[in-house]
């Protein structure tokens, strides 16, 4: 007799030891659920292994009616059906808000027997999701005669309120994944419309520069004095070399950033035909990397692009028929930039260096408003390199 009586209380031990652990890992699963789907599916596996029965429901209070949302059992219940709150043991669990535990559904006058009969169901313990105004409930159901114990409703009940506290957790986090979602909605319409303001206002940039270039065209030939009017055409080129930045982010509809490469090709193509092309003699060759720069940087290398091509077309062929210029974008190891313009020519005479030469003193400056440096080579013709650091990106 002690023996038996040993055996029964590890066996008690051992059965209560498995739910408590089985409840951990339902209590860890539902509170990663982010959806009520999930939690009806971990719900009614959980309640029916709690408890050994044969099947369980998962049913949601939808207005005045019962609805059997999920069920996990031995043969089909009444998934997806719904019944009036006044006809269901369902409803008067949620009504009540009271656990019920029944022997024979067949001897309480609580249960419709015309629904039950179709069913396997002989036995049955319900709890109330949430005790206080009742959202839904928890069945288990049992083929056979059986009498769910005080600890089993325990267990069926702390499993229905954890339930209701995932559920309400899915209610907040779906109602903040909805908030984040309009706000994302609300910022990408005000990044769209700030977009289409700073096109319209670069469109307006350039054609404002292009009309101050025309007018500087118009001008150039009723100047009379040859420096005067080589003077305006240098300021043209400087306006349409800006001007050229516009028209490319407006073509190609990215606001913050250019190919450098392609443009600065682009732009010294245009200063060789402004200035008769291959006709007059030099030849342009080019090698530029690929590489996306924000606008400033643009900009300033593309009036640094302009003040050595113009300088090298201007001084370094004087009595030579003709050159050739090569004008190269490199990348170094460390990620700074090289803009490199050499030409055949006769070299910067030594009483020229880049603090005295209008030209070379501007290329200086411009290049220290991208911390960059300048170096001069004349021993073969001129060599000019300018090294600079700027927010690039290499494709």
């Amino acid at each position: 007799m002690e023996k038996f009586s040993n055996d029964t209380a590890d066996l008690f031990s051992s059965t209560y030891t498995k739910r408590m652990e089985l409840i951990v890992q339902v209590v860890q699963k539902l509170s990663q659920a982010r959806d009520i789907q999930t939690i009806m599916r971990i719900v009614r596996t959980a309640a029916r292994d709690l408890t050994g029965a044969d099947g369980a429901t998962f049913i949601l209070k939808d207005g005045d009616m019962c609805y059997y949302a999920e069920e996990d059992a031995i043969s089909p219940l009444w998934k997806n059906r719904k019944f009036p709150m006044e006809a269901c043991i369902s409803g008067w669990v949620m009504q009540n808000g009271q656990s019920v535990v029944i022997d024979d559904i067949y001897q309480d006058k609580r249960i419709p027997a015309d629904v039950y009969r179709p069913t396997f169901v002989h036995s049955l313990a319900m709890v109330p999701i949430r005790r206080s105004s009742p959202i839904g409930a928890i069945g288990n159901y049992w083929a056979s005669n059986y009498s769910a114990s005080q600890e089993e409703i325990n267990l069926l009940q702390a499993l229905a309120d954890t339930t209701c506290v995932a559920m309400e957790n899915v209610g907040v986090y779906q109602n903040l994944e909805e908030m984040v979602k309009k706000r994302t909605r609300e910022l990408h319409q005000e990044i769209e419309k700030n977009r289409m303001l700073m096109r319209e206002l670069q469109h307006r940039v350039k054609n404002n520069l292009t009309m101050v270039s025309s007018f500087i065209g118009l001008a150039e030939p009723k100047i009379i004095d040859k420096k005067a009017q080589t003077t305006l055409k240098e300021t043209r080129h400087r306006i349409e070399t800006v001007s050229e930045i516009y028209k490319i982010l407006h073509q190609r509809g990215d606001i913050n950033r250019l190919e450098l490469g392609s443009y600065i090709k682009q732009l010294a193509l245009s200063i060789i035909q402004s200035f008769g092309g291959e006709e007059s003699g030099i030849h342009l060759i080019t090698d530029v990397i690929t590489v996306k720069s924000d606008i400033q940087t643009a900009v300033i290398a593309g009036l640094i692009t302009n003040e050595l091509l113009t300088n090298a077309v201007k001084h370094a062929f004087p009595d030579q028929k003709e050159g050739t210029i090569e004008l190269n974008l490199q990348q170094s190891k460390e990620g700074a930039l090289m803009l490199t313009i050499a030409d055949t020519g006769t070299g910067i005479p030594q009483e020229i260096s880049k603090d005295n030469s209008d030209g070379l003193t501007l290329v200086n400056l411009l290049s220290e408003q991208l911390g960059g440096t300048v170096t001069i080579d004349s021993a073969h013709g001129t060599r000019i390199i300018v090294t600079f650091h700027s927010k690039v990106t290499p494709d």
